[in-house]
């Protein structure tokens, strides 16, 4: 269903019908159909297809935006550095089969870092947004719109990342995402993915946050993307050590160093 934009996504079957007569028609007449041509004949029949808008410039400024805010993710604590390689496979593995994943461990644990090279990696085969407490703007997707100069609807952008390649959203050190204006900004992306197939999420946060209900994240994208699935960095033999006693009296967590 990637293949169409996101508004004409329950039309799958009807593109698939209209699929089957195209190529039974171009074969009696011994021909075939460019890439063009076959997306001519398909807008002719009222089908939208993903990526027919132009959104080259918001791409590559979400891109620029991204690729700075993991610039700044440092790649070691104190002048150590954190190579969390068991933690790195960990989440990798875990995308495989959630939506939704989140980073966790006291600070120092090396988290970010974890996220950090995974959005990297990710950014080399598919699509990254990557969220910091710095540089996100206030105020929502308007905002964030605005920044990379994009014209169309959220659903639209995000919809047309994922029909190429797919996506990633990335939140870094979620629980210094201090302002309510920011947040927003924050939940208006999680709403928008959790809607569009290809989409994933992946945080870092501190293990305190959502203990007592504390967490901020919009319920009704949680709904959508799953609870999320939790890979622990720790930071060192004696890590549990750190954790709040709430955290812990959950259980069923695997430390990965």
């Amino acid at each position: 269903a990637q293949v169409l934009a996101p508004e004409d996504a329950d039309r799958i079957t009807a593109l698939w019908s209209n699929l089957i007569e195209l190529t039974i028609k171009t074969g009696k007449a011994g021909g075939s159909l460019t890439r063009h041509e076959l997306t001519t004949e398909l807008n002719a029949r009222d089908f939208r297809l993903a990526g027919d808008r132009n959104f080259a410039q918001p791409r590559a400024r979400l891109a620029e935006m991204s690729r700075h805010a993991l610039m700044d993710i440092g790649t070691s604590v104190g002048g150590i550095t954190l190579p969390r390689l068991g933690a790195l496979a960990a989440v990798e593995k875990a995308r495989d089969e959630h939506r939704f994943v989140e980073i966790t461990g006291i600070p120092g644990a090396g988290k970010s870092w974890v996220l950090r090279h995974l959005a990297e990696q990710q950014g080399r085969e598919a699509h990254v947004v990557v969220l910091d407490p710095i540089s996100t703007p206030d105020g929502g997707w308007s905002a964030l719109a605005e920044r990379i100069g994009l014209s169309g609807t959220a659903r639209e952008f995000l919809g047309d990342l994922a029909a190429s390649g797919g996506g990633t959203l990335f939140v870094d050190g979620l629980e210094m995402f201090a302002t309510l204006e920011r947040r927003r900004t924050v939940n208006d992306l999680l709403r928008e993915v959790a809607t569009i197939d290809g989409f994933s999420v992946v945080i870092s946060t501190r293990p305190d946050l959502g203990v007592d209900g504390k967490s901020w994240l919009a319920d009704d994208a949680l709904g959508r993307l799953g609870a999320p699935h939790q890979v622990i960095v720790a930071a060192g033999a004696n890590a549990e050590d750190g954790l709040p006693a709430q955290l812990l009296a959950r259980g069923g967590f695997r430390f990965i160093f």
